[in-house]
């Protein structure tokens, strides 16, 4: 029980750790990171802890993808995604449209 114990507070204290030297970036880049070129615009920006990828296509119901880290660390990213440091949309030109 103790073990149990002493390795999930392992994992949730490098996450911490992880998560506070992370940044947003847009989904487009992330999978360029993970190897996978694909054309198009970037819909979405996603919390990316450091070192860590979980990311999705551009479009709805498109799977996740991720980097190694990414695998081992995805339940506690999407908890994060979903609860800390939620995806942003990205909108194009609604911004410029109200700036005046």
């Amino acid at each position: 029980m103790k073990r149990g114990l002493l390795v999930i507070g392992a994992y949730a204290a490098v996450y911490a750790v992880l998560s506070l030297l992370g940044q947003y970036q847009n989904n487009i880049d992330s999978l360029v990171k993970l190897g996978i070129i694909t054309k198009g615009m970037p819909d979405r920006e996603e919390w990316q802890p450091m070192f860590i990828i979980v990311t999705r296509s551009p479009g709805q119901g498109s799977r996740l993808r991720a980097n190694v880290p990414g695998y081992l660390f995805m339940p506690i990213v999407l908890l994060d995604q979903h609860l800390c440091h939620p995806t942003k949309p990205i909108t194009y030109g609604k911004l410029s449209a109200n700036a005046y």
